[in-house]
């Protein structure tokens, strides 16, 4: 899965496919998790043809098949009949309106799963489920850099406090305070540099402890 993760970023730094792009400037292309992939990129026929023949070629370099009854394409709204029509030929598989959820979150959020529509608890439940999940796989193997480290926990902050479209909410307690434990007066929301640091001592006195591991 490296692999292709280096081949798809040499893709968008030759500009043959093209990232989807957030309001906030923020490009996604590509998620990994286990044997799972979801992948993003703009609609035309270019992108996808390219994107069709880089993953034939990764599937032909590394013996690994992809799924044709386990994969689906979504589009936005705003897509062209037409567009997903050509598109589905390209990649051979079916499209759909609904994503649904994965490991019991939504992949995009809807009303109900925005800020302004969630308690201060669910909030807090869905950004320990969430956010803070999601690198988890990184941290026992690396040192997040402290900006990576702030800006997740800054994303967290705003989500909290329902920070939405420019419009600033409540901070009625700082961003320390938040991250204490349950029976410290905060939330349980873990930093993110120190749930790092956590993992990798824990890793450290794994080794330490048990040489056979090695």
């Amino acid at each position: 899965m490296e692999r292709l993760s280096i081949k798809l970023t040499e893709a968008v730094r030759n500009k043959t496919i093209h990232p989807f792009h957030f309001r906030t400037r923020v490009h996604l292309l590509h998620l990994f998790f286990a044997d799972d992939i979801f992948l993003f990129t703009r609609a035309t026929t270019k992108d996808y043809t390219n994107l069709n023949r880089l993953l034939r070629e990764f599937c032909a370099m590394s013996g690994q098949l992809m799924s044709a009854n386990k994969s689906k394409t979504w589009f936005s709204l705003r897509t062209p009949r037409r567009t997903k029509d050509q598109v589905a030929r390209i990649l051979g598989l079916p499209t759909t309106d609904r994503i649904g959820t994965y490991l019991g979150t939504p992949i995009f959020s809807t009303r109900r799963w925005q800020a302004r529509y969630l308690s201060m608890a669910g909030r807090a439940t869905l950004i320990k489920a969430s956010v803070s999940s999601i690198p988890l796989y990184a941290m026992q193997t690396a040192i997040l850099p402290q900006k990576i480290c702030q800006h997740i926990d800054r994303l967290s902050c705003h989500f909290l406090w329902g920070d939405t479209n420019g419009r600033k909410g409540c901070h009625t307690i700082n961003w320390d305070t938040v991250t204490l434990p349950k029976e410290a007066g905060g939330l349980g929301i873990t930093s993110t540099r120190h749930r790092n640091q956590a993992i990798l001592m824990n890793q450290a006195w794994h080794l330490y402890s048990t040489p056979s591991s090695l």
